[in-house]
């Protein structure tokens, strides 16, 4: 837009950080020295241009490499009267910064008051509708709310599975239904649940992203305890790349299998025919299925996910359940999307993706049945690496 002189590149960051304020401006008036806290969510990261800095977070990793350092995420022109951050949930978790707003605008305390009564009515109306001027309204539930919260795993075979499509279009539809849902990521990459945040209208909480190792934000029981206490109908963990993707990685846990196992989640396994075609992902969801069973995961359900054939889909389906009795199977055909704008972790136009999610959720999968399939976790310690590998041998 032109107005600071900033342009941005490539650098993945997802850490929750702290920030440094090292200039002043509207914002940060008198706060010099002063740190704050947020989180980054961002593919194009990297900041550069002639734009005074006054904001420098800490980060510990980017690019999907350990490398703490200090990055500007924030700047002003020479005025200080316009200022640009990229530290997201910093007006709500640092009120020194919102102070600060007020106060350049001039607000007394009846303006003050004013504001917040504002905001309420519009809280109230963005989170009536389904994305923005979608005209797609969510039904006001009615009924109490749960006493321990239900969560399934979406997970699957490996990347590029379409789950944060299917998580995402599950979420919306459950949502437009009047359900409290949430979506929470195994691991650091928190870039997966954008979509379903925005449909949802939530914001990123220190529990949207379950430690693995040293990635990721909280550990798991924590995670479980923060979720009950939200009183959210359904809560879906968005599994990292196959599930057993780190499984042999000494630091406990180190991948969704571990997650799943440690709480005795039920999982949702999503193949795609889109690579290696449908037989290859018969195969592979077999093949998992039968390792998760050995390993003691509840598999409930198989999905067989970017489908081009249904003849050849209906011959898979024959093998899978003749090897393995899900609860649940579906297949989802492939879905025509626009060429750019359908990466969560790359660029996305939400609508599109979103609208896009939902609309094939509600055709092809059956959401009475997955909200059954649901359960209440129970976090019982995470299995011994070598009895893990014995398992996994």
């Amino acid at each position: 837009m032109g107005i600071l002189d900033v342009s941005f590149s490539p650098m993945v960051g997802t850490d929750r950080v702290n920030a440094k304020i090292v200039d002043d401006s509207f914002l940060t008036t008198n706060l010099t020295g002063t740190s704050v806290s947020g989180f980054h969510c961002h593919t194009y990261g990297k900041i550069t241009g002639d734009a005074k800095p006054v904001l420098k977070s800490l980060v510990k990793r980017t690019d999907y490499q350990n490398n703490p350092r200090e990055i500007t995420s924030g700047v002003t022109n020479d005025e200080g009267n316009t200022v640009g951050i990229m530290l997201h949930g910093a007006l709500d978790e640092n009120p020194m910064l919102r102070n600060n707003i007020l106060e350049f605008i001039g607000a007394d305390e009846k303006d003050q008051t004013e504001i917040r009564a504002s905001n309420k009515v519009l809280l109230k109306q963005i989170k009536s509708e389904m994305g923005i001027e979608t005209g797609i309204k969510v039904i006001t539930s009615k009924h109490e709310p749960p006493h321990g919260t239900k969560m399934i795993m979406m997970a699957s075979t490996g990347s590029d599975s379409g789950k944060t499509f299917l998580t995402t279009g599950i979420i919306g539809a459950l949502r437009k239904r009047g359900m409290r849902v949430a979506a929470v990521k195994v691991g650091p990459d928190i870039r997966d649940i954008v979509p379903s945040l925005y449909l949802n209208k939530e914001k990123m909480e220190d529990f949207s992203s379950i430690k693995i190792g040293d990635l990721g934000w909280m550990d798991l029981d924590h995670v479980i305890k923060a979720v009950n206490s939200n009183n959210y109908d359904l809560v879906i963990v968005e599994g990292v790349m196959s599930i057993f993707t780190g499984l042999l990685n000494e630091k406990i846990p180190f991948s969704s299998a571990e997650i799943a196992l440690a709480s005795n989640l039920p999982v949702i396994m999503v193949s795609p025919c889109n690579k290696g075609g449908i037989e290859t992902a018969a195969i592979d969801l077999t093949a998992h299925a039968e390792m998760m069973e050995k390993l003691g995961i509840n598999t409930v359900g198989l999905i067989l996910n970017k489908v081009y054939d249904s003849k050849i889909a209906g011959e898979a389906e024959k093998h899978i359940k003749s090897r393995i009795n899900p609860d649940y199977f579906a297949t989802v055909p492939k879905v025509k999307l626009k060429e750019r704008g359908n990466m969560p972790e790359i660029e996305i136009k939400l609508e599109d993706f979103c609208l896009n999610a939902i609309e094939t959720v509600e055709k092809y999968l059956d959401l009475n049945e997955i909200v059954k399939l649901a359960a209440t976790p129970n976090f019982s310690g995470y299995t011994d690496f070598n009895a893990l590998q014995k398992s996994f041998n």
